[in-house]
């Protein structure tokens, strides 16, 4: 009997983005030529040639730079991270929340790069890592991660009080932050953090930050004087130092500008990913603490309205009115379901632009992130790149055609001598009888020798396993076992927490942001891909067991 490595896995918080895969125009081999799909809707009239342009999105490719289904040259562009403004494409890594000055062209997936500016949320020393709850703390702020998050240098099982690490990602309404990058910093041991003021004293030099404490009576100044700082700027601070009494001490204090570069005004066009922190009705809310309305000409790409709500992620395209306010054109909203599959690539289409796994074919399109773990690790990553027998991890996107999947993320690497199927995400079907359950399409047969723990890894017995996931629908469970018949025979389950919508991540008040606390999307911050506890692995690092410790 031949056996696979499946996985499947339903984070809190995933977006669906249908764009096209379009050939980089310096005509790099890792790129292909075909477009199946296009976030331009059928009949509107695609932006001109050349038209000006800002991009607040997570980077999901090279071979130029690949930001909110568009891929962006880079030949003439300047980059600006906090620690280089005079760096270059290769500062920059997939999962980094960037923004991108620059021009798109008339086919309104291909454009010039002027400037990508990008600062990572926070930096610095773990204090708490909780695999139950899947999150880790960082200075006090609670941090997530989704299956798109890329781990760098470490995975969410190796996370250890401690350890320094970069965190790019977006804020949430609660004041949680989602990590589309966590990368391990080996030599850089300074604190940093960005967000906007709150409790500002000047009589003591103090403000609160994302919860955090800051002293800035010995920090020196840049974007203006101690004099310009007020409640709602957006800040970013850095310190040499640990906390001392809990307080940050800050060295430099940057007062961002939050028009960007200052070139924007009414009728200037703004593509923007992030999560919606402010909800006030379908027809005018905050996306990572932007205003942004809707009109009855606002074309839903996946989704409708009655889908948006507090702390969903969506991707807005659109201009600004005269008073600063995105008026949408184009939502994407986002799909709560993935589906990951492990395995051998079994077909490459390149015409039809999808690759099959285990007898499903994946769509992939200019949204996909491509990160190459293996051996050779080539960064430019493409389907141009995959061949048959190469084993990847995809995870996958449902679309408004039940019959598709989008591919949100090709991950390849090593090839494993494991040959366990491994499975984790909701349920969809439960019969306590037979001790069986559905998930995600696959039955489940629990025996007398299956190991039962729920979160936290504590063990549990079978009939109160099989209660909780009856109580609960939106039961998230892990399993590892082998194929028979097409039912996986259970080794191990382990019941995880349910997480059927993005705020059930509360997050203690006086930690808490207000609602409009994310980042205003000028900031150079406006998407995934990381593992769950039982599933990370570092991207850097083609060799190991991802789906190892779940």
């Amino acid at each position: 009997m031949q056996t696979s490595i499946i996985s499947i896995r339903t984070p809190f918080l995933t977006l669906l983005l249908v764009f096209t895969l379009t050939a980089c125009s310096s005509g790099n081999s890792n790129s292909s030529s075909s477009a199946p799909l296009s976030d331009t809707p059928t009949g509107s009239t695609p932006p001109p040639i050349g038209v000006t342009t800002t991009s607040n999105g997570v980077i999901t490719g090279f071979g130029s730079v690949f930001v909110n289904g568009v891929e962006f040259e880079t030949d003439s562009t300047d980059v600006v991270t906090d620690d280089d403004d005079q760096g270059n494409e290769d500062d920059l890594e997939v999962g980094m929340i960037v923004m991108i000055s620059g021009t798109v062209n008339e086919d309104g997936t291909t454009g010039d790069a002027s400037k990508i500016s990008y600062d990572e949320e926070i930096q610095g020393p773990i204090d708490s890592v909780d695999p139950a709850d899947e999150s880790f703390v960082i200075l006090g702020q609670i941090i997530f991660f989704d299956d798109l998050t890329n781990f760098l240098g470490v995975t969410f099982e190796t996370l250890e009080p401690g350890q320094i690490v970069e965190v790019s990602g977006f804020f949430d309404g609660d004041g949680n932050l989602l990590a589309t990058l966590v990368k391990l910093e080996e030599d850089d041991t300074t604190l940093k953090l960005e967000g906007l003021v709150e409790n500002l004293d000047t009589s003591s030099s103090l403000f609160d930050l994302n919860g955090v404490t800051v002293d800035y009576s010995l920090a020196a100044f840049e974007g203006g004087t101690s004099e310009d700082l007020a409640d709602g700027n957006l800040v970013r601070v850095k310190s040499s130092m640990d906390l001392v009494d809990g307080v940050f001490v800050a060295d430099v204090l940057i007062i961002k500008n939050e028009d960007g570069d200052g070139s924007r005004g009414q009728g200037d066009p703004i593509n923007i990913d992030g999560i919606i922190t402010h909800f006030d009705s379908p027809e005018s809310f905050s996306i990572s603490g932007q205003p942004v309305i809707t009109t009855a000409s606002t074309n839903y790409l996946v989704g409708s309205a009655v889908d948006l709500e507090l702390n969903i992620r969506i991707r807005v395209k659109g201009t600004f009115d005269e008073g600063g306010v995105v008026v949408a054109d184009h939502i994407t909203l986002q799909t709560r379901h993935f589906l990951s599959v492990e395995g051998a690539i079994e077909a490459v289409d390149m015409v039809g632009q999808t690759v099959t796994l285990l007898g499903i074919t994946f769509l992939i399109d200019s949204s996909t992130h491509f990160i190459d773990a293996g051996p050779g690790r080539i960064r430019h990553f493409s389907i141009a790149d995959l061949l048959v027998g190469d084993v990847i991890e995809l995870t996958a996107g449902e679309t408004d055609n039940d019959s598709e999947f989008l591919a949100r993320k090709i991950k390849r690497f090593s090839e494993k001598d494991d040959n366990a199927v491994r499975l984790s995400g909701k349920i969809d079907g439960v019969d306590a009888d037979q001790l069986r359950f559905g998930l995600s399409g696959f039955t489940i047969q629990v025996t007398a020798e299956t190991q039962i723990t729920q979160k936290g890894k504590q063990p549990i017995d079978a009939g109160s396993f099989f209660e909780s996931l009856e109580e609960d629908s939106g039961s998230v469970v892990s399993v590892t076992g082998t194929s028979e018949d097409d039912v996986v025979i259970a080794d191990a389950v382990q019941l995880r927490k349910s997480r059927t919508k993005p705020d059930d991540k509360g997050k203690p008040d006086d930690k808490g942001k207000p609602d409009d606390a994310g980042k205003p999307d000028d900031a150079g911050k406006p998407d995934d891909t990381g593992k769950p506890d039982d599933k990370g692995e570092s991207d850097d690092d083609g060799s190991g067991d991802p789906d190892s410790g779940g």
